[in-house]
């Protein structure tokens, strides 16, 4: 049987009773799975860690769970971030919000870049979609979602071991040095301008492809994740 997972933001023991008070698991759990004191539940915290217990308590403010069991997953030999310039509909970068989460992406990185069809700098918190995308796919953890940043600020993010772009006639996918902390930028629909290109060779970018097909961008970051991290 398919237990239901909540998320729970703190790290729990076994035998340790834990409580569950954020609106959303909540709702969720009384409202939609109908679930009620006795139910087996899965617990994630997204940062590694996955427990199952029993529902001892809830209420429409909480669900109390008893740890019985837990699972610890160690931390990935490297990280894939995926910096994507910002998409012109919020439901794109929704769905890609929670298909990169049930890929298993470290992060997701808006930007804006010369040719941004929706140079907004605000991005609503797609924290939950993540977080439903996690406990769907049984993931172990959340991926970070980054405020909207500039296209020079990504240029000088130094905390990226390696980094690459994709882009018309760069190296196989395969060529990615999956070390440390990985970053593959995707461009906008009309591209990177001939100034960008260069600023990313200057930067120490690699230059990748997917191929003589164009992607949309959402679907480019997709390819790219699952190229990468599913093998």
């Amino acid at each position: 049987m398919r237990l239901h997972s909540l998320y729970y933001d703190n790290n729990f023991y076994e035998n340790e009773k834990i409580v569950v008070d954020d609106k959303n698991e909540v709702n969720h759990f009384i409202k939609s799975v109908r679930g009620n004191i006795g139910d087996l539940v899965e617990v994630v915290n997204g940062r590694g860690l996955k427990g199952v217990g029993k529902v001892v308590d809830c209420s429409k403010r909480s669900v109390v769970v008893e740890i019985d069991t837990l699972e610890l997953r160690d931390l990935p030999n490297f990280k894939l971030y995926i910096a994507i310039s910002l998409l012109n509909k919020s439901s794109k970068l929704k769905l890609l919000v929670e298909k990169l989460t049930e890929i298993g992406v470290a992060g997701i990185i808006p930007f804006i870049s010369t040719q941004t069809s929706f140079p907004s700098k605000k991005v609503e918190s797609f924290n939950s979609v993540a977080i439903s995308a996690l406990k769907q796919s049984k993931g172990f953890y959340l991926p970070t979602i980054e405020n909207v940043i500039s296209f020079d600020k990504l240029l000088k993010e130094p905390s990226f071991d390696n980094k690459y772009v994709s882009h018309f006639g760069g190296t196989p996918l395969s060529s990615v040095v999956k070390e440390g902390k990985i970053v593959v930028v995707i461009g906008p629909e009309g591209g990177f301008t001939k100034e960008e290109v260069y600023r990313f060779k200057e930067s120490g970018f690699g230059f990748i492809s997917l191929g003589l097909n164009v992607l949309r961008a959402e679907t480019a970051a997709i390819a790219v994740a699952s190229r990468i991290l599913i093998n």
